[in-house]
């Protein structure tokens, strides 16, 4: 226990020398969109001693009604998402003009989100940003040999071109019963996270969609056998001295049958992988954080994504950026936890140099007493329960069947962000309710890891077409 007290002292101290960082410095923040995300990342500018200057977005509506805001959509530039950073690498002559207007010295800081790849904002420096060789790691694709040369299993799989005439033979090899998973690389642009860039295929019909959807979009694709387990994701930190790892917490990646998409939904600390597995998935992330040292210099928060199967862990993804459903912020509200990441990422004295011991041993104790849940979910085009859309705010509550779980949530203009799970399974796995629950925001089907409904007839129906018999072999259970 006394070293866990040292422990928390050194995190408060480590909020004090973030104070005295951002004490009177002033910020341009830059707004792809407006999430909760965003909002936390306002208040922890203020809370450290900044005051946000300006606002440059790209949709209508800014977070702040009182700071000056330069907004695309209001001047008519219609961009979608993933336009705006390239947008403000070219700037227009009018935002170069209300930039200097409010920053006439170039002294300004700006923030973007954890996706934010620019270095620069018309002179001014950005703060926390992605790397080009940080972000090239975050290819699906390119992933498998970083596995392949750490030791690190992952699932069955082949990597190929995308033209290439053999990868349905491939396909139905890999196949063991639950059908193959696709995913593109990030030759044409890094497809984001949340399942962007997967395709779940089953059938000879969906393998010819999700090629033709990878037209234009990749230049290889990896196929990898369906396996069952509990998605989950290891958040681990690289610091100068070593590598901080958090323990494995569940992802609520929900599958669609009918479009073989990848939703995902968020991610629960209420789930405990078993202990061996435990310290399986820790050295798997350490090993990986320290290569990626190696390989580029990372600093920052890194997660170390896959599946936990009954035969052991699989990784799948390797994303080194900040990420959501860390956790640590509903055991430590006032802590600045993005701030913490991007001072990492900068090499910000006081906080890069922290002992990576101390920083994993307090950040998992505070996790720990506080199990949470973090997601945010579209409100869907199916049929939607009258009481999940209706004009207020606050937190509703919303009970699960048959497990009697309950769901509380805060409805927004078209997301619905939940606020908290109380798991009731055994092993607090939140999946399966996760999956009911966006049933009755208007997605029905979406189904979880643990749904075993949907079997596959890629193979089958191909070597019965050949008079050959529709042999499976058992995937990884």
């Amino acid at each position: 226990m006394p070293d866990l007290i040292d422990d928390y002292r050194m995190l408060s101290g480590a909020v004090d020398t973030l104070r005295r960082y951002w004490s009177g410095r002033q910020v341009i923040l830059l707004a792809n969109q407006f999430t909760h995300s965003t909002q936390l990342l306002i208040d922890e500018v203020s809370a450290c001693g900044a005051t946000l200057v300006g606002v440059v977005t790209r949709p209508r509506r800014a977070p702040e009604r009182d700071v000056p805001t330069w907004s695309c959509a209001e001047r008519g530039i219609d961009l979608s998402p993933h336009e705006f950073e390239p947008f403000l690498s070219s700037p227009t002559d009018s935002l170069r003009e209300w930039l200097d207007d409010i920053d006439p010295t170039q002294s300004c800081v700006v923030l973007g989100s954890i996706w934010t790849t620019m270095s620069h904002l018309c002179g001014r420096p950005v703060h926390g940003w992605r790397r080009p060789e940080w972000v090239a790691w975050e290819d699906k694709v390119r992933i498998e040999r970083l596995w392949a040369d750490l030791g690190i299993p992952s699932p069955r799989h082949v990597v190929m071109s995308v033209d290439d005439p053999g990868l349905r033979e491939q396909a139905m090899a890999l196949d063991g019963g639950r059908g193959v998973v696709m995913a593109v690389d990030s030759s044409q642009g890094v497809p984001g996270g949340g399942g962007k860039g997967l395709r779940w295929v089953r059938s000879p019909a969906e393998f010819d969609a999700a090629l033709k959807s990878f037209t234009g979009r990749t230049r290889q694709v990896r196929i990898a056998e369906f396996v069952e387990g509990v998605p989950c994701s290891t958040q681990a930190l690289a610091l100068d001295a070593g590598i901080a790892v958090f323990e494995p917490a569940e992802e609520a990646m929900l599958r669609d049958p009918c479009s073989g998409d990848f939703r995902y939904c968020g991610t629960s600390t209420w789930w405990r992988a078993p202990d061996a597995a435990k310290d399986t998935i820790e050295t798997y992330a350490r090993d990986a954080g320290r290569r990626l040292d190696e390989l580029t210099g990372y600093r920052g928060i890194f997660t170390v994504d896959g599946l936990l199967t009954d035969q052991g862990f699989l990784a799948t993804e390797l994303n080194p950026r900040g990420a959501g459903g860390l956790g640590f912020r509903p055991g430590w509200p006032e802590f600045p936890t993005y701030l913490f990441h991007r001072a990492v990422q900068e090499n910000v004295l006081g906080i890069v140099d922290l002992p990576p011991e101390s920083v994993q041993a307090a950040f998992r104790d505070v996790i720990a007493r506080r199990p949470s849940f973090s997601g945010t979910i579209p409100l869907g085009t199916g049929p939607v329960a009258a009481d999940v859309v209706r004009p207020g705010t606050g937190t509703r509550a919303y009970t699960t069947t048959p497990s009697g779980a309950t769901v509380r949530y805060q409805v927004g203009a078209q997301t619905v962000r939940v606020v908290d799970v109380a798991p009731a399974s055994a092993d607090g796995t939140v999946g399966p309710l996760i999956a009911e629950f966006v049933g009755h925001l208007g997605h029905p089907g979406l189904v979880s890891f643990s749904d075993d409904s949907v079997r596959s007839t890629l193979a089958s129906v191909e070597r019965a077409a050949d008079g050959k018999p529709a042999a499976r072999t058992r995937g990884a259970r």
